[in-house]
This record gives C-alpha cells, structure tokens and sequence, in this order.
C-alpha cells in the first residue's frame, strides 16, 4: 500500500501518511481519499505526511495547477485545512502550496508533524 488514513477523531483531523514515490497518480489518490473522508465524517482538517516518500522530479511544473483544479472537481471546499508534511524537494513543494492559495485553498507544508498539528489547531 503507497499511503494508510487514519481517523483522528478527538481532533478531528484525517490523518494520511504515505511511504512510497509520490506520482501524480498517488497524489491524485491520496487527495481523493481525503476528500471522501472529510465529507464522510464532516472535518474540514487533513495532515499529510510525506515525509516517508520519495519525490517524483518527472512530474511536469504543471502537476501542480492539475492537482489544483482536482481538488475543484472532488469538491474540497477552499476553507478546508490541508497540511503536509515533507523532506526533500523543497522547491516543488512550495510551488503547490502558492498555486493552492492563489486558488484560494487553505493549504501549508511544514518540516514536521507537530508543526502541521499545531497549525491545523
């Protein structure tokens, strides 16, 4: 399995780790997941730690408005909390995060769990 979820429910946060090399396929997977469980439980609070992953440099600079515009079409709504975590590719990382808020998604990586937990808070 690429990525686990976890229901947090005295926080009420869905919590998603994923331990493989992160496609576009898998990211596309991993938002979905998130996606039907939000809606599933009503929490408006995801973490995603991909600090278990290894990066996929092969995925072109538009994976990240393509990412975007799926969120769109799962219907997360822009006020939902999205935090992820990350170790390497810092740069790409970054991209996605400022092409989600120029969409008006509320979403923030950070460099550790707690970090992300306090935030989501």
């Amino acid at each position: 399995m690429d990525h686990t979820l976890e229901i947090d429910s005295k926080n009420q946060i869905i919590r998603i780790t994923a331990t493989c090399e992160l496609n576009q396929k898998i990211r596309k997977q991993i938002l979905k997941d998130i996606a039907e469980m939000l809606k599933k439980y009503g929490y408006a609070r995801a973490l995603i730690d991909l600090t278990g992953t290894e990066f996929d440099y092969h995925v072109p600079g538009t994976g990240a408005a393509e990412l975007t515009a799926y969120m769109g079409t799962l219907g997360l709504p822009p006020q939902t909390k999205l935090a992820f975590t990350y170790a390497e590719a810092e740069p790409h990382r970054k991209h996605y995060q400022q092409v989600c808020q120029r969409e008006g998604y509320n979403v923030l990586y950070f460099k550790s769990v707690n970090e992300a937990l306090g935030w989501l808070k």
